[in-house]
């Protein structure tokens, strides 16, 4: 048998570079892998940057990163990576428009329909605006621009955080039970119904008792009879309707886990309001017992539902 080996070597079809680029671009569950590495990645370096790397815009030559540019390099690459995602947004967008403009709907049906048919977008679309407003006004050297831009930003990543759970929904583990999770969250509304309604009228008529001594003060006369002579020490025309509300909401909303501080409680004006052994202490007192038992059994029945 005469073998014959000719002087050229076959190359096979594909060049290694096509083969890492299938192997990498055409499998679905390499892609995902991608996408999850990626975006923790993205999530890491915007925490990094809003903890302490998010600084108004140098105008005053000053350094950034060891250099004199305008904004750090992590946040350069960090807007590098949203703006990806918003681009990869417009392009999805844009292929459910040429897909739906076949069939000659309007705008306003295609529109809606994209929003509709996966309400992820819904996020995406929230997401972007607010990271657009913190981008416009960070560029923007007013102190109250600032302020707008960094809460804007917080508020970004922390929907990009939510977001992450669309990518888990596809994992095989996890997605049948954050299904569950989210199925069981609309059955238990009716319970976080019934405890704002007891959270509600329990912090603001105990912190309407307790707060009566800082803005009355009777005088005492020289016998035992009882004071007529009184004098007004804060009023409505002195108090930040957002702190009282801030106090009023602080006030109850830990006694609901249990947290029950009713010596020395401090209020976000730095003041602080005791518990005094008084007919509205006692009051308080009295109240915040039934609502501490209520919220309990509340809890204790949202346990129960869950696990029924």
């Amino acid at each position: 048998m005469n073998i014959q080996f000719s002087g050229t070597r076959s190359w096979p079809k594909r060049i290694i570079y096509d083969r890492l680029k299938d192997f990498f671009g055409g499998r679905a569950i390499i892609r995902y892998y991608y996408n999850i590495i990626f975006y923790v990645l993205m999530l890491c370096l915007f925490s990094f940057v809003m903890l302490v790397d998010y600084f108004p815009y140098n105008n005053n030559r000053g350094k950034r990163s060891g250099y004199s540019i305008g904004i750090p390099i992590p946040e350069i690459i960090l807007h590098m990576c949203i703006w990806g995602l918003i681009i990869e947004e417009a392009v999805e967008f844009g292929i459910h428009y040429r897909q739906q403009n076949k069939s000659n709907s309007r705008l306003y049906t295609i529109i809606s329909s994209y929003f509709i048919d996966d309400r992820w977008n819904v996020l995406d679309a929230v997401a972007i605006f607010i990271y657009l407003v913190g981008f416009i006004t960070r560029f923007i050297v007013i102190e109250q621009a600032f302020v707008i831009s960094k809460i804007f930003m917080c508020i970004d990543l922390f929907l990009w955080y939510v977001r992450i759970l669309h990518l888990f929904f596809a994992y095989e583990r996890l997605g049948p039970k954050l299904l569950m999770i989210c199925n069981t969250m609309k059955d238990l509304l009716f319970f976080i119904y019934f405890i704002f309604v007891f959270l509600a009228a329990y912090s603001i008529s105990s912190f309407a008792l307790i707060i009566t001594p800082h803005q009355v003060n009777w005088i005492p006369n020289n016998n035992s009879a009882s004071s007529r002579t009184y004098k007004i020490i804060e009023n409505r025309t002195n108090i930040s309707v957002w702190n009282l509300l801030r106090n009023i909401i602080d006030w109850g909303i830990w006694k609901i886990y249990g947290q029950v501080d009713l010596v020395d409680y401090r209020q976000d004006s730095e003041s602080i309001i005791t518990l005094s052994a008084d007919a509205y202490g006692n009051s308080a007192f009295l109240l915040t017992i039934i609502f501490v038992c209520i919220s309990n059994v509340l809890l204790l029945n949202v346990l129960v539902a869950l696990f029924k």
